[in-house]
């Protein structure tokens, strides 16, 4: 069983963080790491390793007001310590998330502090949670659910990293970087159209200087990160411009994450039927995409006994994926289709696409990637914000969350985000602006649902 020292003299955190299989293999991680990996953020943060952590996080909490925070402190010196706080930061700001954004909720009334813990502790120390994140005058929104999940991962990977173990520098840039524009996120709740260029500067100058260091790391030459870690490194940071307003930054970005993942796809045109009473083939916008294709292994698959769907996809694949996603609700309208009907597209007819995307189908393309699948809702998102809502810019964004639409359901999150997409678009058309209206809140009767059932099945006792 290798050591932690040969673990982490091979990846920094910033690696382990894209994969943390090589934690489970490592003596003393093994349980917190399936622990953080099944989701179980109460059982890892309830633990002594997090307990302590957190206890000392309070103290310094308090001390900030005196301007002289005790130092961090570990029990050892090896390199277990700091794996240990980066599994109880990594599983404090998912559990902030799970909170605030993903869902389902949690039952109890706090995941950090203690059955022992009376309601005027938490008060006040929750108070001193939202002093804390106030930065250059601004505040964060007062009554945000489980605030310390999000003040205590900021101090992990803001505060206690950078670390020095054994003459090794150890820090975790990726996830500061995630912290500190999440962090701006709640700041920008009380401006009025929630993005950020000028305010924050402290935040974001550290969130750049992270971003240098760390994009030099992944695209050196011997880089060991995968390329779905890079394409996920540069959405990201894509998508941390498009906060700040800074366009121009967050195109270059996407572009790179289209080269390297190798993804083709482009806005085009192609002949097709919008309306029940159309005669006639006009030109309607489409976007062509196609996800990289992976080599097939050379073993035997399910494949050879779950004949693959058009797409690609087994028979299984299939009825899961069907499972998967909130229900895209139908148009219904006695005018218009229910999706443009494309003609069938002459092969030998000369276009500007690239030759992989010249043989596809409008209307018949094949699954994409869920990683694919959240580029092209960037560049949707990126065309929304770039330009006003006009007729003309609608009809360029709405093709984007179509693509992702046509394809099965693979990510509850994509998915949804495809629908809000189109029914932002569709909300400013009379004839779609009531599927626009009912497809909101059917995304919201499915979130309270799944939320109201994982809460029937805790058999945790509320704290």
């Amino acid at each position: 069983m290798p050591t932690d020292k040969d673990i982490m003299s091979e990846k920094t955190f910033d690696e382990l963080i894209c994969d943390l299989e090589p934690l489970k293999h490592i003596e003393g991680l093994q349980e917190l790491t399936e622990t953080y990996l099944q989701g179980d953020y109460q059982k890892l943060l309830a633990g002594n390793e997090a307990q302590a952590l957190f206890d000392q996080f309070l103290e310094r909490l308090s001390a900030d007001s005196t301007g002289k925070p005790k130092p961090w402190t570990t029990g050892d010196n090896s390199f277990l310590a700091p794996a240990k706080a980066i599994l109880a930061g990594l599983a404090s700001f998912d559990a902030f998330l799970q909170a605030n954004v993903t869902g389902p909720p949690f039952s109890s009334r706090s995941l950090l502090f203690g059955a022992d813990t009376t309601l005027e502790d938490i008060k006040k120390h929750r108070q001193e949670c939202l002093q804390n994140l106030a930065v250059d005058g601004l505040s964060v929104y007062q009554l945000i659910p489980h605030v310390e999940l999000f003040t205590f991962a900021r101090a992990i990977f803001t505060e206690y990293f950078p670390r020095v173990v054994a003459g090794q520098t150890l820090d975790s840039r990726w996830m500061r970087i995630r912290i500190n524009a999440y962090h701006q996120r709640l700041l920008s709740s009380g401006v009025s159209n929630t993005r950020l260029s000028d305010s924050v500067a402290t935040l974001q100058t550290q969130a750049e200087a992270d971003m240098f260091s760390l994009e030099l790391d992944i695209m050196a030459k011997n880089s060991s990160y995968s390329s779905e870690s890079k394409v996920q490194y540069f959405l990201e940071k894509s998508q941390i411009y498009i906060m700040q307003g800074v366009d121009a930054k967050a195109g270059d970005n996407l572009k790179q994450a289209k080269e390297v993942s190798q993804f083709q796809y482009a806005l085009s045109g192609a002949l097709g039927k919008r309306t029940k009473f159309q005669e006639n083939d006009i030109s309607q916008l489409v976007v062509f995409a196609k996800s990289k294709e992976e080599p097939k292994p050379e073993t035997k698959s399910t494949e050879d006994t779950n004949p693959p769907s058009k797409d690609g996809a087994s028979g299984v694949a299939e009825d899961e994926a069907a499972t998967t996603g909130p229900t895209a609700l139908e148009l219904n309208d006695d005018t218009l289709l229910e999706s443009i009907e494309f003609t069938k597209i002459d092969k030998d007819l000369k276009t500007d696409l690239p030759e992989e995307l010249a043989r596809l189908e409008p209307s018949n393309q094949p699954q994409l990637k869920p990683v694919d699948q959240i580029m092209l809702l960037t560049e949707a998102t990126l065309k929304d914000v770039s330009a006003p809502l006009d007729k003309l810019n609608s009809e360029e964004i709405l093709p984007f969350a179509v693509r992702v639409l046509d394809d099965k359901p693979t990510n509850w999150q994509v998915y949804t985000q495809a629908l809000l997409v189109r029914s932002r678009i569709e909300a400013h058309r009379s004839r779609t602006q009531e599927r626009s209206v009912l497809q909101l809140q059917a995304i919201v009767d499915q979130v309270i649902a799944r939320s109201e059932e994982h809460t029937s099945e805790l058999q945790s006792p509320v704290l």
